[in-house]
């Protein structure tokens, strides 16, 4: 299985991130890994397994969830125990370019961003990588996002966006607020 990511992004923002996942991705063979839930409500990224990205697009297509990108990920960085605390709190760097970076490309950027982040004191806990190289994001451990920026920028990373977020994860009882939700 691959793992998918499902990029969204909310206007109204979402109160509420629901713990179930739509039973269209349930009827397409869909397993939910984990959201990160912007703290503001305005964006979300989830992650999937599923044999292709097209089946999560069209799993979201059939049940109405308007979603921004959907792109198939690799796995740089990944340590676990720090994505196991549904309702942590992580910094999320998102890059959109335009032409595409290669994975070996985007390890060599990652090990010269790491001295950045070490002199920050920044930890790293999941970086993810489309497999065409336009897409890419980057999860830290709850610290200040300037000091995350500016690392970013001392590495020359193309930075689209940072933003604060909340995990989520399946079967996990860590809710925001209830109003409007999103389901997945």
């Amino acid at each position: 299985m691959a793992r998918i990511i499902l990029d969204c992004s909310y206007a109204p923002p979402i109160k509420e991130f629901d713990l179930e996942l739509h039973p269209c991705f349930v009827a397409h063979g869909i397993t939910w890994v984990r959201s990160f839930v912007a703290v503001d409500g305005t964006r979300s990224i989830c992650e999937f397994k599923a044999p292709y990205a097209e089946l999560v697009r069209d799993a979201c297509r059939q049940g109405g969830i308007p979603y921004d990108q959907v792109w198939r990920a690799e796995i740089c960085l990944e340590q676990s125990q720090f994505l196991r605390l549904p309702g942590s709190t992580l910094v999320i760097t998102e890059v959109v370019d335009g032409k595409p970076i290669a994975s070996d490309e985007w390890i060599t950027i990652q090990k010269t961003a790491q001295t950045y982040f070490q002199n920050q004191d920044i930890q790293s806990v999941l970086s993810l990588v489309s497999v065409g190289g336009r897409y890419a994001i980057a999860i830290f451990t709850d610290t200040n996002m300037d000091d995350v920026h500016k690392a970013c920028c001392n590495a020359n990373i193309p930075l689209t966006r940072i933003w604060r977020s909340r995990l989520v994860v399946p079967g996990s009882h860590h809710r925001q607020s209830s109003r409007s939700k999103q389901k997945f």
